[in-house]
């Protein structure tokens, strides 16, 4: 387990959150009933063949690695929120994303973020998609593929539309939206997509009763 530098006070892990447990329950409902399937054509055949059976331990071995790391990557996410944001919502404030680059935590910001691999380094480092391509650090994991890096800045930026929707601040809902539709067929299909249903939160549908909620408690007022 990747073990991050002392959050803030006030804050929660990404892992510590409902959110987590929302996106790996699948995969380790489809570990079990994987492990469960080999562990039973395990035993017939151990019945029928005898020794045969070691056949199966190469791909118990293969599914067990497949799925773990996969939870190991949606585990390693290095986000934290305070009390505030709606993945908690134990307070009535202001919400804040932080993100862990490596040297440390550091506030999202209001910026829109994006990591790219350095021609001559190769490092991978984080810009703000502002006109100057400004600095922000680099990224925690250096050694990670581009799949795992997608997932997290998919739910970076899923985080920071929540706390914008939150705090009533940043992009607006319909923004929000598109962009999660763009970046969430890319996040299913590399890494929710070995059983139906897995991403159980649909965030869009989340923003948009959001912005429903927000338009008849204006026109109330009116």
């Amino acid at each position: 387990m990747m073990e991050f530098d002392e959050i803030p006070e006030g804050f929660i892990l990404f892992r510590q959150t409902e959110r987590f447990s929302e996106m790996v329950k699948p995969l380790i409902k489809s570990l079990l009933i994987s492990i469960s399937s080999l562990l039973i054509i395990f035993i017939l055949i151990l019945f029928y063949y005898g020794t045969f059976s070691i056949i199966i331990l190469p791909f118990l071995f293969a599914i067990t690695v497949f799925f773990s790391k996969r939870i190991a990557a949606i585990r390693d996410t290095p986000i934290c929120v305070n009390n505030a944001h709606p993945w908690i919502g134990e307070e009535d404030s202001d919400s804040t994303v932080m993100l862990h680059h490596l040297r440390g935590w550091k506030d999202a910001g209001e910026v829109n973020l994006r990591v790219v691999k350095r021609q001559l380094s190769r490092e991978w480092t984080i810009t703000l998609e502002d006109q100057g391509r400004t600095d922000f650090g680099l990224w925690l994991f250096q050694s990670a593929k581009q799949n795992q890096i997608d997932l997290h800045l998919f739910l970076l930026k899923e985080a920071i539309a929540l706390r914008n929707m939150q705090n009533g601040s940043g992009d607006d809902f319909e923004s929000a939206r598109i962009r999660e539709e763009d970046d969430s067929g890319l996040l299913e299909r590399n890494w929710l997509d070995t059983t139906p249903g897995q991403n159980e939160i649909e965030f869009g549908a989340l923003l948009r009763n959001a912005k429903m909620e927000t338009d008849d408690s204006t026109n109330g007022e009116g």
